[in-house]
């Protein structure tokens, strides 16, 4: 909470502001719900840049956008190749957050106080489509349409504050602002998967049966993600997992039997298409 605050308090003062957006170019990791959630304490909206997209789609999001500042970490300015574009749009980079400093700036007295309020009208974040039938186009979420989402999911998984959620989703995928903010609103405990791990089916089912018997609500995993843990030698140990919401694909009903026969305690629910 506090070094959110802070970070805020920092893009405040860089512009940030109800009705703009930030860049956001990082990998799945602690810090980067913390720059989330710092973005939406400064009153702005955020683009999720995947460091995996090629360069082109990453310049069209910035045009597109209009971006003029851009929250970064380790190599992911250098993967991308984006260093020409952002020092040619002066562009204003914040990368290697100082987390020690603003933690300490966040936890001063009314360091809320200072920051402006986003109404639910304004933007919470901003998506684009794959870009399959033209150009990518965004999508943009408002505040209380993100709240709405979270709190009927909250309510239809029942989370708790004791229970523990999964944080799988990549950054640019549209339900992974939902993952993290159905998490804080519920109070539950996020347990955040390495990058690359929502592909590894392995390290999927590791990370999942490591905190049993807590409740695990793996949100947002495509069918064909479902259907790959079934067929997993391990797929007994993840007995404790309840709550796995489908999205992303189609549901097909053949999934739904065997989920329900290997998973009883799973409730799957088939939420195709969270920003819709």
């Amino acid at each position: 909470h506090h070094r959110s605050t802070g970070l805020a308090q920092q893009l405040v003062a860089n512009g940030a502001k109800p009705g703009k957006v930030v860049g956001v170019l990082m990998e799945r990791s602690v810090e980067l719900y913390s720059v989330m959630l710092g973005v939406h304490k400064s009153g702005a909206g955020y683009v999720a840049l995947d460091p995996d997209y090629p360069k082109e789609r990453l310049v069209f999001l910035l045009e597109s956008a209009e971006i003029d500042t851009i929250i970064t970490h380790r190599d992911c300015v250098d993967r991308t190749d984006l260093g020409g574009e952002i020092v040619d749009r002066k562009i204003n980079l914040m990368k290697d957050m100082d987390w020690a400093a603003l933690e300490a700036a966040g936890s001063q007295p009314n360091a809320m106080a200072v920051l402006p309020r986003a109404s639910p009208s304004d933007i919470c974040y901003v998506t684009f489509t794959s870009g399959s039938t033209g150009k990518p186009k965004g999508a943009q979420v408002t505040h209380v349409s993100a709240v709405n989402y979270c709190h009927f999911s909250r309510i239809m998984l029942n989370l708790k504050p004791d229970e523990t959620f999964l944080l799988k989703t990549t950054t640019a995928f549209d339900a992974s602002p939902e993952e993290y903010l159905i998490a804080m609103i519920s109070g539950a405990m996020a347990v955040v998967l390495q990058p690359g791990g929502q592909k590894d089916i392995g390290m999927l089912i590791d990370t999942i049966t490591m905190v049993k018997p807590t409740r695990m609500a793996t949100i947002f995993a495509p069918p064909s993600l479902a259907q790959a843990m079934l067929l997993d030698p391990r797929a007994k140990d993840l007995h404790h997992l309840q709550g796995l919401i489908l999205a992303g694909e189609a549901v097909e009903a053949s999934l739904v039997e065997p989920l329900l026969e290997e998973l009883p305690k799973s409730f799957p629910s088939n939420c195709y298409g969270p920003c819709e």
